[in-house]
Parts: structure tokens; sequence; C-alpha cells
């Protein structure tokens, strides 16, 4: 054979394996791309009232939280977004009306649990209005409050809503439906709006969440 055939055979060869790899590639690619897909329908929130039907119950009503069974009263706030916040869109869920402020250390200590809880349910919302009015201790600079918490929740990577109660007016409407000892103060309202429950300082779990929410399934 001359040496021009034998060139030709060999860029022939070439050009069929290219095309064997590309294909490969290509398919690798996608079969990636499908186990990526699964992956992230795993990992799809749940309904609570389903996964928490056997939960059994052990915390204490009146030493772990109040009874109150008292009407929501609505409220609409800013959160660090800028967007408005009303409690009555979240009619339909189960809601945790989570009081707090960044100077309180079991706050910031009930905050992951919060968020996994976020993450985990598509039937419970968070909402944790921060006692902005509060945040400087005596100040009264609102935009410096403000990046006080941003840089909080940004540094933890919280995705749960947070409404800003700029004037405390939230947390003394709140006050008045059940006197707060302190925050962080959760109150526990039902998918019908009614506040079932106040639960004293702060969840020490996600557990104890979970029970909470439990109790104003049934």
């Amino acid at each position: 054979m001359s040496k021009i055939g034998y060139i030709k055979i060999l860029a022939i060869f070439l050009a069929i394996s290219s095309i064997f790899i590309f294909s490969g590639c290509q398919k690798s690619s996608n079969d990636n791309g499908k186990k990526g897909s699964e992956t992230s329908d795993n990992v799809q929130r749940i309904s609570s009232e389903e996964a928490l039907k056997d939960l059994k119950i052990t915390l204490v009503d009146g030493q772990d939280y109040a009874n109150i069974n008292v009407d929501m009263i609505d409220f609409e706030l800013k959160d660090l977004n800028g967007d408005n916040i009303k409690l009555s869109d979240y009619s339909g869920r189960v809601v945790i009306l989570n009081f707090w402020a960044t100077w309180c250390p079991p706050c910031k200590v009930e905050m992951p649990f919060m968020q996994q809880i976020h993450e985990k349910y598509n039937d419970v919302a968070i909402l944790a209005v921060n006692s902005t009015a509060t945040e400087l201790r005596g100040g009264s600079d609102s935009k410096k409050a403000k990046k006080q918490v941003q840089k909080l929740i940004d540094s933890e990577g919280y995705t749960f809503s947070v409404p800003l109660d700029a004037e405390n007016e939230v947390a003394a409407l709140y006050s008045g439906i059940f006197p707060m000892r302190g925050i962080p103060t959760n109150f526990i309202i039902d998918k019908e709006g009614v506040i079932r429950y106040v639960s004293f300082g702060a969840f020490m779990s996600v557990d104890h969440m979970e029970q909470m929410i439990k109790l104003a399934q049934d």
C-alpha cells in the first residue's frame, strides 16, 4: 500500500473514532442531567400533615405552650426585599409567627430549626417578624437597623420570610392577644387562621417545632 493510501485510511479511522467519542460525551452529559433532575425531585417539600400524622406529642400544655384559640389579627409589613407580606395571604397553611431580634441569643438558636422546617414542608409558613424598632437598643436609624438584620440573614443563608416591624406595631398588637414575656415568642396559627397556641421561648429542635405544628393540625 502506498504512503498516500495509508494516510487516507488513517484519516477515515480517526474521523469515525471522533464521531463515537463525541456521541459518548453527549450521552454522558444527558445521563448526568437526568440524574440531577431526579435528585432535585427527591428534595421537593412535602406535606406536614401526612409526614407528622403519627408523631408523638410530649410537650406539656401550660408548661411548653399556652392553648389560646383566638382568631388571628391580620397585618401587612415590608420584608427585607421590600415586598409586602400580609398574614392573611398564608391562609390554608400552618403559620409559625415568630417575633425576634438580632441581639437576642435564644432567637438565633432556633433559627436553623426554622430554616429546616421552611425547606421541608410545603404547607407550613415561617414568618419571622423582626422587632426592627428595638434592633439598635435605643437608636432610631432604621436603615442601619435593617442592615443589621440583613447581615445576619445573609450570613446564615436563611430563606424564610423576614417582615420588618419598624414601629413595633405588630409586636404590640400580638402582645394584646397574649402578653409576650420576651422574645423569641412563637404564635402557632392553624390553616383556618386561628391562633391555636403560643410557644414560650425558643424552639430547641426540629422535633419541638414539628410537635407544635402537629398540635395545630389536630
